[in-house]
């Protein structure tokens, strides 16, 4: 079986208007696939960036409470520790106070010792002046002794060996 040929007539510029046209049509659906591709990603990337936002916002939130709380607790411990140290210094002021006065009665008496020892040193001197004019008084008195006692055994020998005895 043989076929017979079959001839087929185009002109070139209709092959070229309908190859231009399909090409049209496959650039306008390429595009418009472009378009709702670019709208899909736009769409997406909005709830993104909103999920995003919305997230960063409680995170930041959180961040704040959390940053607030610390703060206050800090400020609680800090008043704290400031009574406290206003508490110390004014127990401390006390016992400077206490140690001052303390320190003035020691320094008081001391002073009254000092006077003490003035007077116990001038009553020591008078005692030492009198004590020598004593010792002087005495050395005159002994040797007053010892001379009374001289003359008296020389005047008991001088009877007892010159003058006869009744």
């Amino acid at each position: 079986m043989s076929q017979t040929p079959i001839s087929v007539n185009y002109s070139l510029e209709e092959l070229l208007k309908d190859i231009s046209s399909k090409l049209d049509k496959i650039d306008e659906k390429f595009e418009t696939k472009l378009d709702k591709i670019d709208e899909k990603f736009e769409t997406k990337l909005d709830a993104l960036d909103n999920k995003f936002e919305t997230k960063l916002d409680a995170l930041d939130n959180k961040f704040e409470t959390k940053l607030d709380a610390l703060d206050n607790k800090f400020e609680t411990k800090f008043e704290k520790f400031e009574t406290k140290f206003e508490k110390f210094e004014t127990k401390l002021d006390g016992i400077d106070k206490k140690f001052e006065t303390k320190f003035d009665k020691v320094e008081e008496r001391f002073n009254s010792l000092e006077i003490g020892q003035t007077k116990l040193t001038e009553k020591v001197e008078g005692m030492d002046d009198r004590l020598k004019a004593v010792e002087g008084t005495q050395r005159n008195q002994v040797w007053a002794l010892i001379v009374l006692l001289a003359g008296a055994i020389a005047t008991a020998g001088f009877r007892t060996f010159f003058l006869a005895n009744p």
